[in-house]
């Protein structure tokens, strides 16, 4: 497992130096404002992603144990289609889209569910070096046609449609890797009840994640209220940065995960060996901290510009948070796998509520500051919640091993 896990950590490293210099590129060439403008349109992509994953990636790993590959995917693409339209037409009708956006938000949340579905049955089945491979391509894709553009002339419209592509084109791969899982003979009559299983699971799962998106993108448009999108473009950085950070702990969820949802019954074992990997986690955590720590503040501001001289020190100050939360990130995947989204769910919105609370309270007095508090707060009080659950979880075990 640590091989597999070493091997994945450093196809998702290539992926987040590439998806951060992503960000850089944006932020540098479109400024704070563009790349604040440009978060909040990722923002609407990931809520209507998030409907999609209903019935797709956040219940596959659980589903894959009595259903086949392409009875999943077909209820899958259906859904995907249905919602991304409608999801599509109701923000450009109420303005939240722009309508020179409309065909371009489509393809972004479409590609991007199908990308996310198909990489997850990939893991599933074992194809780990095919899956490293499609998640290094795409934003590599994203950072070829914006070279080629040229990275002063691209506007936000000309990012969302290279994003788009690079969905497109590794989707299309993974279609052809799985055509031997496709070709198997379909049956019509599991359909109901895998519809009836997907939703069941997947709305409880995908509660689990809106919880958890709005945890801290909430925060966003506080900020853009009382500080204007300049500020919303230094945040979404800031999580730029978190996100590789959190990259490691994201890598031994799924894999673990993976082999947690292989099995029928939970055993001592399984947990003890998310138990470890969550102290290594922790440990990996701190030491990229420490990295970030030594780094001269003047490197982020000549990598970026002059409006977000202050990352260094917001880093700095979320690190403590991002540290627990890297445990959180490991045991989602843990809860998930066992179909015990309920639990996900019960932590997500414990941290929700802090963050719509304390966040108009907070950034209203101390700006980026207060987001700062309001997502440290939300991340500590998620992270403990899973945490307990995953004692109970292990103390259940242990007593069932000495019975």
């Amino acid at each position: 497992m640590l091989k597999k896990i070493i091997f994945s950590f450093q196809a998702n490293f290539v992926v987040a130096v590439i998806t951060l210099v992503i960000s850089l590129i944006t932020a540098k060439f479109l400024g704070s404002y563009g790349r604040g403008y440009l978060s909040i349109i990722a923002i609407y992509i990931a809520l209507v992603q998030l409907i999609n994953d209903i019935l797709g990636v956040g219940v596959v790993f659980f589903l894959l144990k009595r259903y086949q590959v392409n009875e999943i995917v077909f209820i899958s693409y259906v859904w995907f289609l249905f919602v991304t339209t409608i999801g599509t037409l109701i923000l450009t009708h109420i303005g939240l889209i722009g309508i020179q956006f409309k065909y371009v938000f489509f393809l972004n949340v479409l590609s991007a569910s199908i990308f996310a579905l198909n990489l997850r049955i990939l893991i599933n089945k074992v194809k780990i070096k095919w899956y490293n491979m499609l998640v290094i391509l795409q934003p590599l894709i994203v950072f070829i046609l914006l070279y080629l553009k040229g990275f002063s002339d691209f506007s936000i419209k000309d990012f969302l449609i290279f994003q788009g592509v690079s969905y497109m084109i590794p989707s299309a791969f993974s279609i052809l890797l799985l055509m031997n899982e496709f070709k198997e003979q379909f049956r019509v009559f599991v359909i109901k009840d895998l519809i009836k299983e997907s939703f069941k699971l997947g709305i409880i799962n995908q509660g689990a994640n809106f919880s958890q998106i709005v945890n801290y993108r909430v925060s966003f448009f506080f900020i853009e209220k009382y500080e204007g999108l300049k500020a919303v473009g230094v945040f979404s950085v800031l999580f730029s940065f978190a996100n590789v950070i959190w990259l490691f702990a994201v890598t031994v969820g799924t894999l673990l995960g993976n082999e947690v949802s292989k099995s029928d019954k939970l055993n001592g074992g399984s947990i003890a060996q998310f138990s470890n990997y969550i102290k290594i986690t922790l440990i990996f955590t701190f030491i990229l901290i420490i990295g970030i720590y030594l780094l001269p503040s003047q490197v982020y501001v000549d990598l970026l510009n002059k409006d977000f001289y202050q990352i260094k020190r917001l880093l700095l100050l979320l690190s403590p948070a991002i540290i627990i939360f890297s445990s959180a990130k490991v045991l989602g995947y843990f809860f998930s796998s066992q179909g015990k989204m309920k639990i996900n769910f019960y932590a997500s919105l414990a941290g929700l509520i802090p963050s719509i609370v304390l966040g108009y309270i907070l950034i209203k007095e101390f700006k980026i500051y207060g987001a700062i508090l309001t997502c440290s707060i939300s991340f500590i009080l998620s992270s403990f919640i899973l945490g307990y659950f995953f004692w109970k979880e292990s103390e259940n075990s242990q007593n069932h091993l000495i019975k």
